[in-house]
């Protein structure tokens, strides 16, 4: 197994800590499906407690036959009729109905939680992860959180199960365990003797069944991450002409021969306890039988009643070891539970304001003394920024590859808040807007857009605002040029862009480009933020698009990110960032007097390329 900092904590669950987290499962799915869990609860204690009834009504019927059978004068069938055997044969017949109505009902409720609650919680696992701020997906311990939690969605099923089959099983302990210690204390109390002595080798082999799954949970990311390269249709090609896979493979192999070595001597360990377990609890059944034979030779008890406290003891040795099993097990399975329970307890870390800001209302961004340093580093990425973007301005940041540039955005957009420094909007701090009331205020296109394979080219327009009409998706797609090739696609706007659906396609990673704008053309905010717009898209198309951006956007306050100075020479200010400080600011005219970075790099790249 892997070394870690968690490796040393010992995670485990008490008790308390079982019941706590049952209490929150239970109030969770009572939330989703009360009418389902109760019907769940009651089905399982009858199916639970009709066994005796079954084993006393067969006993009872087993005495009453024999006392016919022997007393000399059965001459035909129809003289039962004067006997209890009919009535005991009817009460039979209603308990074996019964059973099998109630074990109906479980496994109805049972597949309903595996398949319905299941999807409920996939769902609000999603929604809840959502909700967390970009700075606490960088934190490797909130991140294991994160990816434990999601790993345990399919527990939770299995662990309302396992509490509705513990009610049973406490059900029939309760009443079975009554009629043992009639028979005799001793041999009851030896049964929970055994089941204690079952559940501490449960203890024992769920510990390190916990500290394997809490100890592997980087290496295992590690191993998804790389699994995903590999069968990522845009890693493919690269993959193939370096034979990256080839080392990416091994590397995974090795990983998981690292992660599942700990888990094949867990499970060695828990076959060998119970082979321990059994043995001890065949010692016990040979002793029910050994016990109740004694007393039948003895005339003590008839064959019937013999044949009840069979089963009886039988139900009670099964249920006391399943009623102490499973608080182990409930341990086991709880554990995976707790920590989906800690994704939902995981809070945002950037506190929303309450200030709201009118929709469609001009902004003034002014950026004070401005410094930052992402969370666990010491150096800082931004130092001592200052910058005003006036209501319908045009303002660009450039720079080399790990200048700020995107850092700066990061922090306009709220996604962290500055170590000193502060960033207004319309002169009150953007600590105390209300993020939602900011965020409509917003279009942002990153380099790192998102690709929605899953639905439609028209959803992915509309997916910020899905209220707007078919018209507006289209004139946002001609002004994004996307409305061409769009319109080539076998389903138009209603084509699924991924092939893995049926009727779907694979667009170019410049058509997915165009895409991604004209979804920021189509939410038509006050503000827009540009992060390398055109970064996949040929200089000819870039400067097509760009003519429409500079268009679309002149009543309207814009920052655009670009390593391309063509891009941004029309700009009515350029901020030139070097090592996270402003080093350079102005028109594209006074930078290039100044004969500094700008002017050196702009005409670097114009020597490269040129548009016509």
């Amino acid at each position: 197994m892997s070394s870690s900092k968690s490796s040393a904590e010992k995670p485990s669950i008490s008790i308390s800590e079982t019941l706590r987290t049952a209490v929150w499962a239970f109030r969770m799915v009572w939330n989703m499906d009360r009418l389902n869990l109760v019907g769940y609860v009651i089905s399982e204690a009858i199916y639970a407690i009709i066994p005796l009834g079954k084993s006393f009504a067969f006993g009872m019927l087993i005495d009453e036959t024999i006392s016919v059978a022997t007393s000399g004068n059965f001459k035909s069938v129809t003289e039962l009729t004067d006997t209890s055997i009919p009535v005991l044969l009817v009460l039979m017949l209603a308990a074996f109905s019964i059973s099998g109505l109630a074990k109906y009902s479980t496994d109805y409720f049972s597949q309903r939680f595996n398949y319905i609650l299941l999807s409920f919680f996939e769902h609000d696992v999603s929604k809840r992860i959502s909700e967390l701020d970009v700075v606490q997906f960088e934190n490797p311990e909130i991140a294991d959180t994160v990816k434990r939690g999601s790993d345990s969605i399919y527990h939770v099923s299995r662990f309302i199960e396992m509490i509705v089959g513990w009610i049973g099983s406490l059900v029939t302990t309760i009443v079975s365990g009554v009629i043992v210690f009639g028979i005799s204390p001793v041999l009851g109390l030896v049964i929970i003797l055994v089941a204690i002595v079952s559940a501490s080798f449960h203890i024992k082999s769920n510990k390190y069944n916990w500290r394997w799954n809490y100890d592997t949970s980087n290496d295992r990311r590690i191993a998804r991450k790389i699994s995903g390269s590999i069968e990522n249709e845009n890693h493919i090609p690269e993959h193939k002409v370096l034979k990256s896979e080839k080392y990416l493979y091994f590397k995974g192999r090795k990983l998981r021969e690292r992660i599942f070595g700990g888990l094949e001597y867990w499970v060695k360990l828990r076959f060998r306890l119970r082979i321990i377990v059994d043995t001890i609890r065949n010692l016990v059944h040979i002793s029910v039988y050994i016990l109740l034979l004694e007393r039948l030779i003895r005339g003590v008890i008839t064959i019937g009643t013999l044949t009840f406290y069979r089963n009886v003891l039988f139900d009670f040795l099964t249920s006391t070891n399943s009623v102490m099993d499973l608080v182990y097990d409930l341990q086991d399975r709880g554990f995976y539970v707790m920590q989906l329970k800690k994704v939902f307890e995981l809070k945002p870390e950037i506190m929303d304001g309450d200030v709201e800001i009118k929709e469609n209302e001009p902004c003034k961004i002014e950026i004070k003394n401005l410094s930052f340093k992402y969370p666990g580093t010491k150096n800082y990425v931004l130092k001592n920024i200052n910058m005003t973007i006036n209501p319908k301005e045009e303002i660009a940041v450039v720079g080399e590859n790990g200048a700020g540039k995107t850092t700066l955005i990061k922090l306009i957009l709220r996604f962290y808040d500055p170590d000193k420094g502060e960033i207004f909007v319309n002169g009150i701090p953007l600590k105390k807007l209300s993020l939602d009331s900011y965020y409509k205020l917003i279009s942002t296109l990153f380099q790192d857009y998102n690709r929605y394979g899953m639905i439609t080219a028209k959803e992915n327009i509309k997916i910020g605002r899905p209220d707007g009409s078919d018209n507006e998706v289209i004139d946002a797609a001609k002004r994004a040029d996307a409305h061409d090739f769009i319109s080539r696609f076998d389903y138009k706007y209603d084509q699924m862009l991924d092939k893995r659906f049926e009727g779907g396609i694979y667009p170019s990673t410049g058509q997915w480009q165009k895409i991604a704008l004209a979804r920021m053309f189509y939410r038509n905010s006050p503000v827009l933020i540009l992060d390398e717009p055109t970064a996949s898209i040929d200089a000819e198309a870039e400067y097509r698009i760009f003519k429409r951006i500079y268009d679309f956007m002149r009543d309207k306050t814009v920052i655009i990110i670009s390593h391309r100075f063509s891009t941004v020479r029309n700009a009515k200010k350029i901020y030139v960032l070097e090592e996270g400080e402003i080093i350079e600011e102005g028109s594209h005219e006074e930078l290039m007097k100044n004969e500094g970075k700008y002017e050196k790099n702009f005409k670097m790249q114009a020597e490269g390329y040129s548009v016509s």
